[in-house]
């Protein structure tokens, strides 16, 4: 984008002129109005749509929908760090919340940074509404931190939802700790 810069501006800015003063006003130069134009068409064309000169709507259409596309920060859970003793049992984490009034198809994605005392296998599974949905296992490097992310694709029923986080962890001997910290869960909205 780039402001007006053709002959009569003032600062950059459109100016009326006056006549009576032989002042000239901005002229409008193509520079300008196609770096607009390409501006406002690109924005609608790159949310999915196809420029119909009979819309008048269609920049707001694609702004909403570029917006929906994005993880949502309100929607952003931060979860307090975890301990995981080795070898013990599970260990659970909810995270409940009225967050889809509709049946809506979502992404989840959970992301988190672990480190471990010790080499240690590590068995993360996000339950919706006490169904799986996604587990993944993971090998730790002892006293190395890794960063770790989940995704995946649900459908979601009206009203309350309920995500849950259950955790394990395996290695030799029964003293050592996996910490978890630095846990985000973001959810968006997926248009099909």
């Amino acid at each position: 984008m780039k402001r007006i810069d053709a002959p009569g501006h003032v600062n950059n800015r459109f100016h009326d002129g006056n006549p009576t003063l032989g002042m000239q006003g901005t002229i409008l130069s193509a520079d300008w109005l196609n770096t607009v134009q390409e501006e406002l068409a690109g924005t609608i064309e790159k949310s999915g749509m196809v420029l119909d000169k009979y819309d008048n709507n269609q920049l707001y259409e694609a702004i909403n929908k570029l917006a929906k596309n994005q993880f949502n920060e309100s929607l952003a859970i931060k979860d307090k760090p975890l301990s995981i003793k080795v070898n013990t049992d599970l260990i659970e984490s909810d995270l409940t919340t009225s967050l889809i009034n509709t049946t809506e198809i979502i992404e989840v994605r959970y992301a988190l940074s672990v480190t471990s005392n010790i080499s240690a296998g590590l068995g993360i599974s996000v339950y919706l509404n006490n169904k799986e949905i996604l587990t993944e296992s993971y090998l730790l490097p002892k006293d190395r931190p890794i960063r770790i992310r989940l995704t995946d694709i649900i459908k979601v029923e009206k009203g309350t939802n309920k995500l849950s986080l259950r955790w394990t962890a395996d290695a030799d001997g029964d003293d050592n700790i996996v910490k978890v910290s630095n846990r985000y869960l973001y959810l968006r909205e997926v248009k099909t």
